[in-house]
């Protein structure tokens, strides 16, 4: 379940979500960047997690 729970630091994750979305709405490629970035992120921590699931599965 995912928590609604506004914090310091998912109020602040938002507000830089915001920018870059706008960022990419104008084409523009440091915000593009940070996206690619991200989304790389979030791949690596996903393989991480299942790996994680597998090994402790033994």
């Amino acid at each position: 379940m995912v928590s609604l729970d506004k914090t310091a630091y998912t109020i602040s994750y938002g507000k830089i979500r915001a920018k870059i979305n706008i960022g990419l709405r104008q084409n523009n490629l440091l915000a593009l960047s940070l996206e690619f970035g991200e989304r790389a992120h979030l791949a690596a921590v996903t393989k991480f997690e299942a790996h994680k699931a597998e090994v402790l599965a033994r």
